[in-house]
């Protein structure tokens, strides 16, 4: 589970441990490069921060992890999938093979092993992962290449294979999804720094860090349990016995029913993290979905996977403002599916990205954008922000006359409103003059 009214803090495990010190050798070991003067350029010059640079690396990582907890599952080629190319992957670009390399004593020279490796992890979002590939479950946008433009496509860094195997062997064995979950969480508590001169990227402890700004915590399986026996339970219940009612009262078949009534069941968490409690839900939920399809308390292990597999797709449903956990959250929900060559992309319109504490009514709107909104937050100038609710204040009485919809088109109202609430999280700085801001959106 993401953030949540109740959260504790885990401490950091051995896993989260190495996968830190895994980005922090590839992070200086691009930068240390003789080839990458422009990533250097970028750092110095500030048009890259260290935490941006930061962030693409752990997109590379996470790529790595995620490919070597498919590959362990044998979930990545779907059935009848080209043999030649799923040789070749496994041959020569899989992580399989490279935890191989990286395990031996003597680690071959130069910088191949990571061009060889960017043919996977630098592929575009396409529905086949790539000609010659056939690995679909680079459709996802944890494979965009927006989300590495200093690593890979369109720009491309040279690595030491050195640096590389070290980083992998760091990694150690296939990951589980709720240990992808948790070294997400750690790396939050995490500050980047870069040092051009001695070439050399860390990642150190941060008061509050990432983890304060986003609220992402780390929720026990304790109390995920506790509030699915709490919060789900009751609701199956409810809907199986008015499903069981409305069979009797009609003559319909009672299995039937029940089942459309699990169905229909939508299950949302608005910030859903890296997933846990989503997996937590789907797999209660399945339990008494393939119960009540197979009318027994212990259905066979394959009805039990299709029971999950109908959940996943019908009833699950998340919110997170960071893109990385909305994708974790994806493999997790993937990876119970136990479907080989199942697409991450399968799942894009039910776990999405963006601030679900955040939104505008018509109502609210047309009262004007209220003082709180310009209350100093982290990062901003207070002067600035005084000055903005100062004009605010000026202005907000102009418009409050002014129908909040009126002679608006769809688009034109869902701008008007998107603008209403960047005034609560638009970074009050000095990049737009006090005069610029409006009263209200409109």
């Amino acid at each position: 589970m993401g953030r949540s009214g109740v959260s504790i803090q885990r401490p950091r495990t051995d896993r989260s441990e190495a996968v830190r010190d895994a980005i922090q050798i590839l992070g200086s070991g691009f930068i240390g490069h003789p080839d990458n003067a422009d990533l250097r350029t970028a750092l110095s010059t500030g048009a890259r921060t260290p935490q941006a640079y930061g962030r693409q690396l752990q997109v590379v990582v996470f790529r790595l992890l995620f490919r070597m907890l498919a590959e362990e599952r044998d979930l990545l080629h779907p059935p009848g999938s080209d043999p030649d190319a799923r040789a070749w992957y496994e041959s020569d670009v899989s992580m399989r093979r490279l935890r191989e390399v990286a395990s031996q004593a003597d680690h071959p020279d130069g910088d191949d092993l990571w061009q060889r490796l960017c043919v996977v992890c630098s592929r575009p979002a396409a529905p086949d992962g790539g000609p010659g590939l056939g690995l679909p479950h680079l459709c996802s946008s944890l494979w965009s290449n927006e989300e590495t433009p200093d690593l890979l496509a369109p720009a491309q860094v040279s690595l030491r294979n050195a640096d590389l195997l070290e980083a992998i062997g760091l990694l150690g064995s296939a990951p589980t999804p709720d240990e992808l979950g948790s070294v997400y969480e750690s790396l939050l508590a995490l500050r980047a720094g870069v040092s051009i001169e001695c070439r050399t990227f860390t990642l150190t402890a941060a008061r509050g860090g990432t983890r304060r700004s986003t609220g992402s915590f780390y929720t026990p399986e304790a109390l995920v349990s506790h509030l699915l026996d709490t919060a789900l339970n009751p609701v199956i219940q409810h809907r199986l016995e008015q499903a069981t009612g409305a069979a009797t009262a009609s003559g319909r078949d009672a299995q039937a029913e029940q089942e459309r009534a699990l169905l229909s069941i939508t299950i949302c968490d608005p910030a859903c993290g890296s997933g846990r409690f989503l997996v937590g839900a789907a797999r209660r939920l399945a339990d008494r979905l393939a119960q009540t399809r197979s009318g027994t308390s212990r259905p066979a292990p394959e009805v039990q996977r299709h029971a999950l597999r109908d959940v996943i797709r019908h009833c699950i449903y998340g919110v997170d403002l960071d893109p990385l956990a909305t994708e974790l959250c994806k493999i997790a929900l993937w990876s119970e599916l136990n479907q080989a060559g199942a697409p991450l992309s399968f799942l894009d319109h039910h776990i999405k990205t963006g601030n679900s504490l955040l939104g505008a009514t018509p109502g609210l709107i047309s009262a004007g954008i209220p003082d709180d909104a310009f209350t100093p937050q982290d990062g901003d100038d207070p002067r600035i922000a005084r000055a903005h609710r100062s004009r605010n204040q000026q202005e907000r009485g102009q418009c409050q006359d002014e129908p909040a919809g009126d002679n608006r088109g769809p688009e034109e109202a869902r701008l008007l409103a998107d603008a209403w609430c960047a005034s609560f999280i638009w970074v009050k700085d000095g990049a737009v003059s006090p005069g610029a801001v409006p009263g209200r959106p409109g």
